[in-house]
């Protein structure tokens, strides 16, 4: 829920990120591969304390995951998380949340640095400074239509 994690994953909305274990490893799915029977978040913990994730690990370490029942006690605290949102609405926007993007090198800059020029070429400009190479350099995404202008 913190704004890193928000920015890391793309900023979705709603403001969720799922996996699945494939039997070898984990996979992130999208919203609509997720099973529909979930309805509460019994199964996902959401920013716990540091108390609460100290209280959690034995369990963890013990049988490999978190019971339903743990987690469900320990998001008692958040009733308003009670149920798995589907739909994407403006509300659930993290507007709070700087939007920064990595920069290839382990980093994160803010997006705002690439629209400061308001033109694709200023746009280039700035990955070259910061030396970011083509899949994460944010110009096409940003200036995709009038890239050719």
């Amino acid at each position: 829920m913190l704004c890193p994690s928000y920015n890391k994953w793309g900023r979705p909305n709603p403001p969720y990120v799922f996996f699945k274990y494939d039997g070898a490893t984990w996979q992130r799915i999208s919203l609509g591969e997720f099973p529909g029977e979930f309805k509460d978040i019994a199964n996902l913990t959401v920013s716990p304390s540091k108390k609460q994730r100290n209280e959690m690990i034995p369990e963890f370490h013990a049988k490999g995951y978190v019971s339903a029942e743990t987690v469900i006690k320990q998001n008692v605290r958040l009733k308003e998380y009670g149920r798995v949102i589907r739909t994407a609405s403006p509300e659930l926007d993290r507007k709070d949340c700087p939007h920064d993007i990595p920069d290839g090198h382990n980093g994160w800059i803010g997006i705002g640095f690439f629209t400061i020029g308001h033109s694709y070429e200023k746009c280039i400009r700035a990955c070259v400074i910061n030396n970011m190479s083509a899949p994460y350099c944010p110009c096409d995404r940003l200036f995709k239509e009038n890239k050719d202008q």
